[in-house]
């Protein structure tokens, strides 16, 4: 791990004042600290102190944000591009569309699996190495896409594909918060998601042109070797969590980037200090511990139904509006405005959640999407009106899915961050798996294109009184 942070992910200190964080907020902390790097040789730093006093952010901490805003990004195009090429994959190994469910629910199986192990790994080994591995995985299973001679190896593909999926979202998303100050880290890290839907809104529009000009193996090259080439900046660019560090003891290679943050040289080696404990780093039971079970395991059955819903619009719609007579290049036209619409519900989610709560926020975004994807259901295939509801349903969905993880992320101390943002996730995906081997079910038994529209609107619906039920049980205002 000495090598988390080293001068190549630094690589010089910016002429700019921020808070040093002394481990004494007197007048006589930095006397402390002076007299300590005199008998020592070491400087005791306060992580905490440190980060939240960086406004505006430095050049790491934007180089950090934006690394991890580009592997949602990959994340949200990747997810994207099966879902738009799954009628022609289906197509070229000839199997119905139906069969399709299997593969999509492989997919969210290894996210699953992903955001559970190496979440539980990236609390323990770091953030760094576990994203940079995930990346490089779901890059190299992409790419592998293009040559699966048969279902069941397209599925196999799909599900190690979708390890390093999920692997990357807790580690991404837990890296970026902690670099960002406490003032803004909700608002920045609910725009950080904005990233999955520019990505889903790239594949759908890229996919649909680049299946009818170059083909499919073309698609799955693309989408898999941009992150192949986002892990050679990640090696040279990515620093490791500061916070991460100070709950394991590790210091070597944290001077470049104190000195980076705090705008001045360190004088010898740094011992880092952060608002969390060394002990049981990694560990599940964390999560259901201190008055936290109830909080957890409600959490976790708002992302299944979030997440679960999302999903169906993906991976399912394209499909299910093919089977409504739509053609493919205008599905994934139409699923595209979906992503659209989701990034301006997830750019503007940390904003609303500052002003009316977390709790009225989810509330009017789930109910709202309920009513919108009832109106997608109404509308039978026509284009327009579909094309209108999907935007709204992404603005709206995307918006809740946003606040919900961001909100998860700001609930648990560092010890257990990535721990229950990957477990989150993987209720999440689990959601996932489920509502594509259901609406799989209902495809296969014929049920009509606007019949399991309807039958999907009611999930927001559950997610919203599953809401009130976490503000009960968190007995605070979100």
């Amino acid at each position: 791990m000495s090598d988390c942070v080293g001068n190549r992910a630094v690589k010089s200190a910016v002429p700019h004042d921020c808070k040093s964080g002394p481990i004494s907020g007197s007048s006589g902390g930095a006397a402390a600290t002076a007299t300590t790097l005199q008998r020592t040789g070491r400087e005791t730093v306060d992580v905490d102190n440190l980060i939240d006093g960086c406004i505006p952010l430095r050049p790491l901490q934007k180089r950090t944000y934006a690394l991890c805003a580009l592997v949602a990004l990959l994340d949200g195009m990747d997810s994207q591009a099966i879902g738009v090429a799954g009628s022609l994959l289906a197509d070229r190994l000839h199997v119905g569309t139906s069969a399709l469910g299997t593969v999509f629910a492989a997919g969210q199986a290894g996210y699953m699996i992903g955001a559970l192990l190496i979440g539980l790994l990236a609390d323990r080994f770091g953030r760094r190495p576990m994203l940079i591995l995930s990346v490089l995985l779901f890059g190299m299973l992409t790419v592998a896409t293009a040559f699966a001679p048969t279902l069941g190896t397209l599925a196999l593909i799909r599900l190690i594909a979708g390890i390093g999926l999920g692997g990357a979202t807790p580690c991404f998303i837990t890296l970026a918060s902690e670099y960002l100050p406490e003032r803004f880290r909700r608002v920045m890290v609910t725009a950080l998601f904005a990233a999955y839907p520019i990505g889903g809104m790239l594949g759908g529009f890229l996919g649909s042109y680049m299946v009818t000009r170059f083909g499919l193996n073309v698609l799955f090259y693309l989408v898999g070797g941009l992150p192949l080439a986002l892990v050679i900046g990640m090696f040279a660019m990515l620093p490791e969590s500061l916070q991460f560090m100070s709950t394991r003891g590790i210091s070597a290679g944290a001077a470049p980037v104190v000195a980076h943050l705090r705008g001045n040289a360190v004088r010898g080696e740094v011992d880092l200090r952060a608002n969390s404990t060394k002990a049981d780093t990694g560990s599940l039971f964390l999560l259901f511990r201190d008055g936290w079970t109830m909080q957890t395991l409600t959490l976790w059955a708002i992302f299944f139904a979030t997440y679960g819903v999302l999903s169906t619009i993906f991976l399912w719609y394209p499909s299910l509006l093919h089977l409504a007579g739509v053609r493919p290049s205008t599905a994934a036209w139409m699923v595209g405005l979906e992503n659209l619409g989701g990034v301006a519900g997830m750019l503007v989610a940390g904003v609303l959640m500052m002003r009316f709560g977390s709790v009225r926020v989810l509330l009017v975004a789930f109910a709202s999407a309920a009513v919108c994807m009832a109106g997608f259901a109404a509308a039978g295939g026509a284009i327009f009106p579909a094309a209108f509801s999907m935007l709204l349903t992404g603005f709206l969905l995307d918006l809740a899915a946003s606040a919900i993880m961001a909100l998860c992320a700001t609930l648990y101390p560092v010890v257990a961050r990535s721990t229950a943002v990957g477990w989150a996730m993987g209720a999440g995906r689990l959601g996932q798996i489920c509502a594509s081997l259901f609406v799989g079910g209902l495809v296969h038994k014929q049920w009509g294109f606007s019949t399991i529209a309807y039958v999907l609107a009611m999930i927001p619906v559950v997610a919203g009184a599953l809401t009130v039920q976490l503000s009960a049980v968190r007995r605070t205002r979100l």
